[in-house]
């Protein structure tokens, strides 16, 4: 058995524990008569509960109860030996959070309040509604326990608020109520509660409707950050395009005026692509110009575009060559073969002007 199964045996034990020490109470509340000759006995026997029960949380607090967690039996019957535990450390809860409680009946609150504390959980806890907003403006809390009558402001004005809120909207609200008031249930889950609770409590079923919306919150907010990291990641991502973008544009050639005069228009496409152009004089008589298409899309094609341009533009070319179309596109074939820039291809066209 795992540290974490041993603790969750625990909890379930003294749960189970505590709860038919109660019933007992109860029962014996309920059925002693104050003219049965049974009277002192009873009482005796519900003075005993009460104690243990007294006992049970005042010992078994939440530090010794972790302790079992790195406990090893000295023998297990019929199995195997267990191994040792080298400076074993209690496993921390991934679930573990603040709940705030808001109830105004501190009778029914208190011991869900001890339950929670002994599986882990730090709470907090309200008897008015807006003392409780007040709270979850200044400390997000993981989850709220919220009573759905309560005076001054109902339950259900409290979760209205919570809802409403920028700050703490998101937070998981299950609401609370005797099951004479679970009529007024339906409309809180509609409202955005995530759950309900009845009084007076079931522990086992606390611990799983906690747990559960503790989970999600969590994969929430997993998703949130996933998705923040996306956006930021796109964003990165569309800056650099942009940024080579602006690159690309700016080895756009100037104007020409004199000798010769030249003009153009470039109309960039909403994505990072290998269209490009460009002239140079080789000599003081000849002008050399060139339209470029790489093929596809990307940064792929933006790279060998400026390789080309680049080359081009370099004095790779002598200037019996640059001016010799059929030399330069010979040339642009052996240094630029398709199986050497990942399949990628190129079309261009390339004149050479006389001023003479």
């Amino acid at each position: 058995m795992t540290p974490k199964e041993t603790k969750a045996e625990h909890s379930i034990a003294l749960s189970i524990l505590r709860d038919e020490l109660t019933g007992v109470a109860r029962s014996i509340v309920e059925e002693a008569d104050a003219t049965s000759p049974e009277k002192d006995r009873f009482e005796k026997i519900r003075k005993e509960a009460v104690h243990l029960m007294r006992l049970l949380d005042e010992h078994l607090t939440e530090e010794r109860i972790k302790v079992l967690d790195v406990v090893q039996p000295l023998w297990v019957p019929n199995g195997p030996d267990p191994e040792p535990v080298v400076n074993a450390t209690p496993l921390e809860d991934p679930l573990a959070g603040t709940i705030m409680v808001v109830d105004d009946e501190p009778s029914l609150s208190d011991p869900l309040i001890q339950q929670l504390k002994r599986d882990g959980y730090e709470c907090v806890q309200f008897t008015d509604g807006n003392e409780a907003l007040l709270y979850l403006e200044q400390h997000p809390c993981m989850i709220v326990l919220l009573d759905v009558l309560m005076p001054a402001l109902s339950g259900r004005k409290v979760l209205e608020r919570i809802k409403a809120s920028k700050t703490f909207g998101d937070t998981p609200v299950i609401m609370t109520a005797q099951r004479h008031e679970l009529d007024h249930i339906a409309g809180s889950i509609h409202e955005g509660a995530e759950d309900f609770l009845a009084k007076p409590y079931n522990p086992t079923i606390v611990r799983a409707r906690v747990a559960s919306s503790m989970e999600r919150r969590q994969l929430r907010e997993l998703e949130k950050r996933t998705f923040q990291a996306l956006v930021k990641s796109q964003k990165q991502l569309a800056d650099e395009l942009a940024e080579a973008a602006e690159y690309v544009t700016s080895l756009l050639p100037e104007r020409l005026t004199s000798p010769v005069a030249t003009d153009w228009m470039y109309i960039p496409s909403s994505q990072l692509g290998g269209d490009s152009f460009g002239y140079h004089w080789v000599d003081k008589d000849h002008l050399a110009f060139y339209l470029l298409d790489v093929c596809g899309h990307g940064v792929g094609a933006a790279l060998l575009s400026v390789s080309v341009l680049n080359f081009l533009r370099s004095v790779a070319l002598p200037g019996d060559e640059a001016r010799d179309p059929a030399l330069v596109l010979s040339r642009l074939n052996s240094t630029f073969p398709m199986e050497g820039h990942n399949d990628m291809y190129f079309s261009v066209w390339y004149g050479v002007y006389n001023a003479r």
